[in-house]
């Protein structure tokens, strides 16, 4: 038994009650809601816009609280908007945390084993020696979580659409996994540009200890 006629609405939980029960337990307080649909001869000479439109005024006049279907669906549009904006900033300012704490933490540890780097110095490393090292330390240090990543969020993103997409729209999971695709290489790239600033870093720092210090 169908309980409401849109069939944009599900029920996840209903209680039916007899009427002395539900008066009893909701003590007057309840919302009564009723759906309308346009007649053919609202829409006879009419856009859909425009019948809509007189409906709206004719309702404004008698003071009943409405809903209409464009009212409707503009807010959804605008939450599913406004969640969309707030995912893609989040995500921005937790990629470029994320990616800092990465580069400072391979710099700090770089650092604290200035003495080996000198060692090796003194042995007869040089600085381009040093530095291929280096580069290949921060390529799998920064490389290998991001490889990883982006392979699993192609398994999840794909799981993800055929999960929740309808029978009807799952026709368009393809098209979805392509943009999806665009979208982690973009962030591979992202990922790239964070790896060569670091390594540059690196070169930096490794060429203030080919510098000879005196010895006390």
């Amino acid at each position: 038994m169908n309980l409401v006629t849109d069939r944009s609405i599900t029920l996840s939980f209903a209680l039916i009650l007899p009427d002395e029960a539900f008066l009893y337990y909701s003590q007057g307080m309840y919302d009564t809601y009723v759906n309308a649909v346009l007649s053919e001869q609202a829409l006879d000479g009419n856009s859909l816009m425009t019948a809509y439109l007189d409906l709206n005024e004719k309702l404004d006049e008698t003071g009943i609280e409405y809903e209409s279907y464009l009212q409707n669906m503009g807010r959804q549009l605008f939450y599913t908007i406004a969640s969309s904006y707030i995912t893609l900033y989040l995500a921005i300012v937790f990629l470029v945390v994320a990616n800092t704490i990465v580069g400072v933490q391979f710099l700090m540890s770089q650092q604290k084993t200035g003495r080996r780097y000198q060692t090796l110095i003194r042995l007869g490393a040089t600085y381009e020696t040093l530095c291929q090292s280096a580069r290949k330390q921060i390529t799998w240090f920064m490389g290998l979580p991001v490889l990883v990543a982006a392979v699993s969020s192609l398994f999840g993103v794909r799981a993800l659409f055929t999960g929740i997409l309808s029978s009807r729209t799952r026709g368009t999971v393809s098209e979805m996994l392509l943009v999806s695709v665009a979208m982690i290489l973009l962030f591979c790239v992202i990922e790239y540009i964070y790896m060569r600033v670091v390594k540059r870093s690196s070169d930096r720092y490794l060429l203030t200890l080919m510098q000879p210090q005196r010895e006390e």
